[in-house]
């Protein structure tokens, strides 16, 4: 069995990998010491994380999740 990635799934690791380097890392260690996030800044978190497809997965088919009619 071949457990190497695609390279499609290569290709959404590395921007994965950029979009966290660039606009989470940096301030990780500040929303450690502050403690939860606000809802603002989650809100932010997952907008950044919609072009990857990471957020639709999160939403059942029958709400209109991956795999679904709807579009």
């Amino acid at each position: 069995m071949d457990f190497e990635l695609t390279k499609v799934q290569k290709m959404l690791q590395k921007s994965v990998r950029e979009f966290v380097k660039k606009e989470i890392a940096p301030i990780a260690d500040d929303f450690d010491k502050k403690g939860p996030l606000s809802k603002e800044d989650a809100h932010r978190f997952i907008n950044g994380l919609i072009p990857f497809g990471f957020v639709g997965t999160m939403v059942p088919e029958a709400d209109g999740g991956p795999n679904n009619s709807r579009g």
